[in-house]
C-alpha cells in the first residue's frame, strides 16, 4: 500500500536507526486490515467493531453516517486510541452533531501518527435524514498523509443506511471511498460493512456484521453490550482474521458517558481506547 511504501522510504532514509522503526515497518506489511484513513476509534472497538453497521449517536460519524440521526438535539465526542502500545500508531478524533427537523449534520476530524515520522489527518462532514422509514446518511472527508519530505491529499466519500426491520431488530450497511479515490496515484481500498443489531430488552444489545476491505477476505465480527441500571455498560466482542478479543466499560452520568476499551491481539501488544461523549 502507499502507506507501507512511505514508511519504508522514511526508515530507509534514516538507515533504520532503531529496532522500533523496523518493527513498525513490519507491522504495516503484515497487517493489511489496518484501514487507510479510518479515523474510527469509537467505543464500537469494545464490541469487536461489530456495531459499526448499526450505530447510533455522535460516534456514527466514523462508522455508518446514518446513525447520527440518533442524536436528538446536540452531541459531541472525543476519543483517543493507542494501537499496539506504539505512539506512532496513536489516533485521536473529535466529532459533533446538531439535529433539527430537517435532519442531522455532523463535523469531525482525526489525527494519526507522530509529526516526526508519519501522519494522517481527516476532516469531514456528514448529513443524515429519514426517508421512507429508512435512516440514510452521506459523508465527505478530506484525507491528508504526510512525512517530513512528502505529502498528499484526497477526498473520500461514504454513505450508509439503517432500517428498523422490527421492534427489536435493525439492519444497517455502510461503505467508504465509494468513488474509489486514490492518493498520489495509489489506491485506497473500499471499506464496507453490513450487519444487524438485536435489542430484546432496553438493557441488552447484540451486534453482528460482515466487514469488507479491498481485496481482503471478508471478516465476521460479533459483539454485545449489557447496560446495568442506566449507569454502567459492559461490552465485549470478537473480530476474526486476525482473531482479536475486545472488552470495554462505559460509565454514564446524566448526558455524559466516559468509556474505556481494550483489544487483545494474539501476537502483538494490546490496544487501548478512552473516550468521552455528550448527547442530549
Amino acid at each position: 500500500s502507499y502507506r507501507t511504501a512511505v514508511v519504508i522510504k522514511e526508515l530507509y532514509k534514516n538507515r533504520f536507526h532503531t529496532v522500533r522503526g523496523l518493527i513498525i515497518t513490519l507491522l504495516f506489511l503484515i497487517m493489511p486490515a489496518f484501514a487507510v484513513f479510518d479515523g474510527m476509534v469509537d467505543w464500537s472497538a469494545s464490541t469487536g467493531i461489530a456495531s459499526s453497521a448499526v450505530s447510533s449517536g455522535t460516534k456514527s460519524f466514523w462508522g455508518n453516517p446514518a446513525g447520527i440521526l440518533g442524536v436528538q438535539t446536540f452531541g459531541a465526542s472525543a476519543q483517543w486510541r493507542r494501537e499496539w502500545e506504539l505512539d506512532e500508531l496513536s489516533t485521536g478524533n473529535i466529532a459533533g452533531v446538531i439535529s433539527r427537523e430537517w435532519g442531522s449534520v455532523s463535523l469531525g476530524g482525526s489525527f494519526t501518527g507522530k509529526s516526526d515520522f508519519y501522519t494522517e489527518s481527516l476532516f469531514g462532514a456528514a448529513y443524515a435524514r429519514r426517508v421512507w422509514n429508512i435512516d440514510m446518511g452521506l459523508r465527505a472527508k478530506i484525507g491528508m498523509a504526510k512525512t517530513e519530505n512528502w505529502s498528499a491529499s484526497t477526498i473520500i466519500l461514504g454513505a450508509g443506511a439503517v432500517y428498523p426491520a422490527g421492534k427489536v431488530v435493525s439492519i444497517g450497511l455502510w461503505a467508504d471511498n465509494i468513488t474509489m479515490s486514490k492518493i498520489d496515484g495509489n489506491e485506497i481500498p473500499i471499506r464496507s460493512a453490513i450487519g444487524v443489531k438485536y435489542y430484546p430488552t432496553g438493557w441488552i444489545n447484540l451486534h453482528a456484521d460482515y466487514y469488507f476491505e479491498g481485496d481482503e477476505k471478508a471478516t465476521m465480527r460479533f459483539g454485545q453490550e449489557t447496560i446495568i441500571a442506566d449507569v454502567v455498560s459492559i461490552r465485549g466482542g470478537v473480530h476474526f482474521r486476525p482473531n482479536t478479543y475486545h472488552f470495554g466499560l462505559g460509565f454514564i452520568y446524566n448526558d455524559f458517558e466516559l468509556s474505556w476499551s481494550y483489544i487483545a491481539h494474539p501476537e502483538l501488544s494490546g490496544s487501548m481506547l478512552v473516550g468521552l461523549e455528550y448527547e442530549r
